[in-house]
């Protein structure tokens, strides 16, 4: 899926990655994964992975990548994930309740689930 052009970062470091690396010198993201196009100018349905294991956040990509109609974002830091499903809005989050953090994931579910915007 290409990404599209993207308004500059608002935080100095990527929220899908994590680091700084995403941003190009003029502060700009140009490979970043956070500003692809909305599912609203797509047309696709919108999949949100919320885990800590990179591996599995990249096969999801792959598989679910290949197959027409869905625009998949991976999102490997639990301090940003709530905040980023809610701007998403997404169809479907794959949530792994059992991070590293054992909390943590629990904690993005129970936050997710006493939201109105990201309850249904």
């Amino acid at each position: 899926m290409p990404l599209t052009a993207r308004p500059p970062h608002p935080r100095e470091q990527c929220h899908f990655t994590g680091v700084a690396s995403c941003l190009a010198k003029d502060g700009s993201l140009r490979e970043c994964p956070c500003y692809r196009e909305s599912v609203s100018d797509s047309g696709k349905q919108r999949i949100v992975a919320i885990n800590d294991d990179t591996a599995f956040l990249q096969l999801l990509e792959e598989l679910l990548g290949e197959m027409e109609g869905f625009e998949v974002h991976t999102i490997k830091q639990w301090d940003t994930a709530y905040e980023l499903v809610r701007d998403l809005q997404p169809d479907l989050i794959i949530l792994d309740v059992v991070m590293a953090q054992e909390e943590r994931g629990w904690n993005i579910l129970e936050l997710l689930t006493l939201d109105p915007r990201t309850s249904s």
